[in-house]
This record gives C-alpha cells, structure tokens and sequence, in this order.
C-alpha cells in the first residue's frame, strides 16, 4: 500500500511540475504586455496598453488571427467527426477487432517518431511493415 502511495505523489509532483512549466511563460508575458517600453520587459514599470493597440490595428496580425482561427475550427471539427465515426463503428461492431487496434496504434506511433524503433510495437502483428511499408 505504501508504493501505490508514493506513486501517487510522483504523479501529483510530476503533473505540477509540467502545469507549472507550461504556465510560467504566460504568467510572465501576460503582465510583460501591458508595459509602456519599446521592448517588453518584466516587470513592467508603467501600464499601456499600447501592444494590444499596435497588433489590433494591423491587417496583418488580424489576417493572420483569422485565419488561424479558421484552420483550428476547421481541425477541430474533422477531429471531432472522425472520433464521432469511430465511436459509432465501436459501439456497433462491438470490441474493435485486434487488427484495427494495431492499425490505428502503429500508425500513431509511426507518424510520431523520428527514429523507428517503436515500430517494433506493431511488428509481431504483422501489420505494420504491410500498410506502412516499414522495415521493422
């Protein structure tokens, strides 16, 4: 009992640890952006809003924000459709078939890696040198 203990605060560290990390940068430039300087600097010594100004009245960064907002709705949406399909065929069909899941894991871990020893993973089912022409 005491393992599962001491496993669950690593996890808890390691989670905060990430949160934090991922964080910090915002919580540092959110404030550095409403300084007055040429250049942003933390901490700021006066407050303006003169950044939110400069980038919201150029075509060029709006252009750029919309269509960025476009290509995220966009992959959102067939994100969400292919899972919706996928999980309607799971629901009909039952447990997906042992070679689906192979498919579908190789091909995550296929795309994924720069080197490619995980393709090991799906070897010994036969699958993976077959659809993804990989030498493993």
């Amino acid at each position: 009992m005491k393992r599962g203990r001491l496993g669950q605060i690593a996890g808890w560290t390691a989670y905060a640890l990430v949160t934090l990390f991922l964080l910090l940068p915002v919580l540092i430039m959110v404030p550095a952006s409403f300084g007055s300087s040429e250049s942003l600097e933390f901490p700021p010594h006066a407050m303006s809003l003169r950044w939110y100004r400069e980038v919201l009245g150029d075509r060029n960064w709006l252009g750029s924000a919309g269509v960025s907002a476009k290509l995220a709705l966009l992959a959102g949406f067939v994100a969400t459709l292919i899972g919706i399909l996928l999980g309607l065929a799971h629901m009909r069909m039952g447990r997906a078939s042992a070679s689906l899941r192979a498919y579908l894991m190789c091909r995550w871990w296929h795309r994924t890696s720069f080197s490619q020893p995980e393709c090991s993973r799906c070897s010994s089912m036969r699958i993976c040198s077959a659809i993804n022409g990989c030498s493993a």
